[in-house]
């Protein structure tokens, strides 16, 4: 008939007999321990005796208050040794039963494949240098570009990461040796970190950063700090010229180094990466596929240093302003240019920040955060800003 509640579990249940004739004075000899007297059923002729009266139990002991002959028909039941077997019900268990990683690798069936997400990570780009007043000194190396660094990760439902994105790092201020290296972005266990500042006048050493910020006037190139625990791609910053305009070096990319200047012309920014193009498009960002190109040099008067594509900014000229690295791409910013007859700045431009992006095969989603995309059979989970990636 119909009943209101859960569906009972099926039980099967049977008691224990042992059989003790033959047995003689005041104690027996039980096979399975029990926990107290009322945990048998004890029988002397077929008369069942009064547990705590008759009797105590103490494990496998049984003590008699009276004794018992060889003759007489002695037997007892287990009434605490019941057997029971349970049989949930079909597609009954949830996962809500389940205590947290109670379900080992060791448990699943062979063949049983984790899903993963591939993460791609940029640090933000280093800051460009430049003169330290308005007076016509001094030419700045470009910023050195964002650290590149790939993983994976397995999608374990719950499981949660937090994306930190890398700001790009300020340039130098007119007058001040303020221009900063970027910041790493980050994405779990994973890190990459930011590009070095460029050489700023006088004495100010391009900054050592995922790739190296490039020399200023009369200043050292950064080198690049290419692994910390995961490899990352990055290169040196270039060199300046002390001869002609005395143009600056440009900041090291992730896929080439920093060029180093001539007597005219300030060094070109590092070549980006378009290793991963296809992320680039289906997302929308980078620089035409490109990622993290290091800024180009700034100069007095000569040509001032490009920036291949990837989103690192040209140097300047004579005090023009300052060229800012294109956002979310880990571009170093350029190198400040002497301004000529003291008119102008000197300054140098900001650092792009940085992005995480991630990607796994599927055609729905499978976790939450970020803007997420389609393409290629892809989901793409892009963070332009601090967020949290969710697996469902």
């Amino acid at each position: 008939m119909p009943y209101i509640g859960n569906k009972s579990d099926t039980a099967f249940t049977s008691l224990i007999k042992q059989d003790l004739t033959g047995a003689s004075g005041t104690s027996l000899v039980l096979s399975h321990a029990v926990a107290n007297d009322n945990d048998i059923a004890l029988y002397i002729n077929n008369v069942r005796q009064e547990p705590t009266t008759a009797y105590t139990v103490n494990g496998t002991a049984v003590s008699l208050t009276g004794s018992v002959a060889n003759t007489d028909d002695i037997y007892l039941i287990y009434l605490a040794r019941a057997v029971q077997t349970t049989v949930p019900p079909d597609a009954s268990v949830t996962t809500a039963k389940l205590a947290d990683n109670a379900i080992t690798s060791s448990k699943l069936a062979s063949g049983v494949i984790i899903p993963t997400a591939e993460v791609l990570l940029i640090g933000g780009g280093g800051g460009g240098g430049g003169g330290l007043s308005n007076s016509g000194v001094g030419n700045g190396g470009g910023g050195g570009a964002g650290g590149f660094v790939f993983g994976t990760v397995p999608l374990v439902s719950g499981s949660g990461f937090n994306a930190t994105i890398g700001s790009g790092g300020a340039g130098a201020a007119v007058g001040s040796s303020s221009r900063t290296d970027g910041n790493p972005s980050y994405f779990g266990q994973f890190k990459a970190d930011g590009g070095g500042q460029g050489g700023s006048y006088s004495g100010l050493n391009g900054n050592t950063g995922s790739s190296g910020g490039g020399a200023g006037y009369g200043t050292n190139a950064g080198t690049a700090l290419t692994t910390h625990g995961f490899y990352q791609l990055g290169n040196n910053g270039g060199s300046y010229t002390n001869s002609g305009n005395y143009p600056a070096g440009g900041g090291g990319g992730a896929g080439g180094v920093g060029g180093n200047s001539s007597a005219t012309v300030g060094g070109a920014g590092g070549n980006g990466t378009n290793t991963y193009s296809t992320w680039a498009t289906a997302t929308s960002t980078g620089d035409s596929g490109f990622y993290a190109s290091g800024g180009g040099g700034g100069s007095d008067g000569g040509t001032s240093g490009t920036a291949p594509s990837g989103g690192g900014a040209n140097g300047t000229n004579s005090g023009s302003t300052p060229s800012v690295a294109t956002a979310n791409t880990g571009g170093g910013g350029g190198g400040g240019g002497n301004p000529s007859g003291g008119s102008g700045t000197s300054a140098g431009g900001v650092g792009g920040s940085g992005l995480v992006i991630v990607r796994y095969l599927s055609s729905t989603n499978l976790a939450t955060g970020g803007t997420i995309t389609s393409s290629g059979g892809y989901k793409y989970h892009t963070f332009l800003s601090n967020n949290t990636f969710i697996v469902s």
